[in-house]
């Protein structure tokens, strides 16, 4: 029925996509080299990146990206700026993770 009405365009629909850690160094635990020959791999001391994104079935995509750690605060704010994007009913989709079931995210949920 929401898949439906999306494409009725009487709602946009939207799919959470779970808080994602990037690391920006290599992690490569084996390489092709010469048997024999070492290969050093140089990487940047620095902070991992998540990334919690909101994205439509039309590959819309509102992304969050933090250097702390992502916490039910960090989701509820994301939901609040989102907010301030969309224009017409919007449903958001999200799966059973604690982070989206805690009282801030219940609490917003009619908005």
């Amino acid at each position: 029925m929401l898949v439906e009405q999306h494409k009725n365009g009487n709602i946009d629909l939207f799919f959470a996509v779970v808080p994602t850690g990037i690391l920006p160094y290599p992690d490569i635990l084996y390489g092709w080299q010469l048997k024999g020959k070492k290969i050093k791999l140089v990487s940047r001391d620095s902070k991992r990146l998540s990334i919690f994104g909101l994205m439509s079935s039309n590959n819309r995509l509102a992304a969050y990206p933090t250097e702390t750690t992502t916490t039910r605060e960090f989701i509820v704010q994301c939901r609040d700026d989102f907010m301030k994007t969309i224009n017409k009913p919007t449903v958001v989709v999200v799966d059973n993770a604690p982070i989206y079931r805690c009282q801030a995210v219940y609490e917003r949920i009619e908005q």
